[in-house]
């Protein structure tokens, strides 16, 4: 966490972005990381990595408080791009804005596509604040692209079965009737009013959705 710092003098000011510096330029935690392969000039290479759901916890842990602003999202081609902005607040009340992109081939589906691309663009953006959320990760890549760097080929992560996300979860995979998904729907609806599942949490009405298409309703 970072210490306290009055900023009532430019001294003051200088003490108190040294002590932002020094947490934004610390090594990423090996938690917030996972392994990918890629191709890059026709080689596969391992490559480490930010993860979504730990990235959040991560900007928890260095501000004060945050927001993902989605501004954009555009269709060009076969492509979705989208478009955020990052707005951050310090333990002090100091302010650091950033905005990033990330773009996916919207062949696979439209709705999973925008997910993926919201995903990326949240993870670009984050590395702009410093190295300790994966700045200098594969250094050679200006972002992450899924065409050196595909999501959907990370390692699925392991899903707390006990937590409220991860009940609905595994209830939408198991559903078997449009009706009981309704039901199911309804649940991670209230859970999310309630402050059970994050805000940002994209997996959870995704799966839903992905259920929903196999089942032939849809869930806006």
């Amino acid at each position: 966490m970072l210490s306290k710092y009055k900023t009532g003098n430019l001294e003051d000011l200088k003490k108190h972005q040294a002590g932002i510096k020094s947490i934004l330029n610390q090594d990423p935690p090996e938690w917030l990381l996972t392994t990918t392969k890629i191709i890059d000039n026709n080689e596969e290479k391992e490559v480490k990595v930010t993860r979504l759901n730990k990235l959040y916890e991560l900007l928890d842990l260095v501000f004060e408080t945050y927001d993902v602003e989605q501004k954009s999202v555009q269709k060009i081609g076969t492509a979705i791009i989208v478009t955020v902005r990052i707005w951050a607040k310090d333990l002090d009340g100091g302010e650091i804005v950033r905005e990033g992109s990330g773009m996916v081939d919207a062949t696979k589906g439209l709705r999973n596509a925008s997910s993926m691309a919201e995903a990326l663009a949240i993870k670009n953006t984050a590395k702009k604040f410093g190295k300790i959320f994966g700045r200098d990760l594969y250094a050679k890549q200006e972002d992450e692209k899924p065409t050196s760097e595909p999501i959907q080929d990370e390692k699925p992560e392991e899903l707390d079965e006990k937590s409220p996300r991860g009940r609905i979860i595994l209830q939408a995979r198991k559903t078997k009737t449009a009706k009981a998904l309704e039901k199911v729907y309804k649940t991670a609806v209230e859970l999310h009013k309630a402050g059970e599942i994050e805000p940002d949490d994209l997996q959870v009405f995704d799966e839903i959705r992905k259920k929903g298409e196999e089942l032939g309703i849809k869930f806006e």
